[in-house]
């Protein structure tokens, strides 16, 4: 009897062996595992790299013309992001590209008695953060991005004393 058990486990051994060699063998029609697969991308969309289009100093410049501008801490972050929305609306203006003689952020920023900006202004994390955000998104709306928010299409605003009149 102990040699029928030997013989039959033997047996069931070898089936059990012969059947994972048949279930773990490649398919021919799968591609060498050395190579990665080939993919058709034909029709696919290729994602656009978006990228900002402007320097760490226009963002610090911005944030202390919010502060000169309308620094109040009562001043809520979408009043404020309009007066950054205000120079670059002035650098795609052909009008202000014409009075000021450049497109270039920094050359409108600085041009005299435009702006209440002071290079040795503070910039707060606040101001700098929506500086930032409103440059970003001017980035995003430059390279045909659509969709972006923009708080204003002013090129121009007052003062009451109180609160910034954008026209």
């Amino acid at each position: 009897m102990r040699e029928k058990t030997k013989a039959l486990v033997l047996i069931m051994l070898t089936v059990g062996f012969s059947l994972s060699l048949v279930s773990c063998r490649q398919p021919s029609y799968y591609p060498d595992p050395g190579q990665p697969p080939s993919v058709d991308t034909a029709g696919l969309k290729s994602q656009r790299r978006i990228e900002m289009l402007y320097t760490e100093e226009e963002v610090i410049a911005c944030a202390k013309l919010i502060y000169g501008e309308y620094g109040a801490d009562w001043v809520s972050d979408y009043e404020k992001a309009k007066v950054v929305c205000t120079l670059v609306n002035r650098t795609n203006s052909s009008r202000w590209v014409n009075y000021v003689g450049s497109s270039e952020l920094m050359v409108q920023l600085t041009y005299p008695d435009q702006f209440h900006y002071i290079p040795s202004f503070p910039c707060t994390e606040r101001h700098y953060r929506v500086a930032y955000d409103v440059l970003w998104r001017a980035s995003q709306i430059a390279q045909g991005c659509e969709g972006i928010t923009w708080e204003t299409n002013a090129l121009s605003y007052w003062g009451d004393g109180s609160i910034n009149h954008f026209s």
